[in-house]
């Protein structure tokens, strides 16, 4: 039985390739845990059936139908409500950032991701 093409998933579906993983489809594949060349399937057009619908809304936290929603509704492209107020807050403080602040606090971040715990340190002795 062959599936029925929707295009609106495909698009969709480069979206997320796009935005989520840089559009590197192997990164995607590794995420959802199939073949590359099924990614490379379904960013080419190959209808995506309703299980690999399923499969990627479950395995990339999206909101279940979120394929199938209208492109044009405000839907959340995640499932926040495993998100805890506190992040949530944090996301928002981020989004009001302009791209100077937001990149000065990603440098710190990053510098202080870097820096090992006193845990990390003990392993390496």
């Amino acid at each position: 039985m062959a599936i029925e093409k929707k295009p609106h998933r495909n698009k969709k579906f480069n979206k997320l390739l796009v935005e989520q993983f840089k559009g590197v489809q192997v990164a995607m594949a590794n995420a959802l845990g199939i073949s590359p060349s099924l990614i490379s399937r379904y960013a080419s057009g190959k209808g995506i059936g309703e299980d690999m619908k399923t499969l990627i809304e479950e395995k990339l936290n999206l909101q279940r139908g979120w394929f199938d929603q209208d492109e044009n509704a405000e839907q959340p492209m995640i499932d926040l409500s495993n998100i805890s107020l506190e992040k949530m807050e944090f996301m928002k403080e981020i989004a009001a950032m302009d791209e100077e602040e937001f990149h000065a606090k990603i440098g710190v971040f990053k510098a202080v991701a870097a820096v090992p715990t006193k845990k990390e340190s003990n392993h390496d002795n």
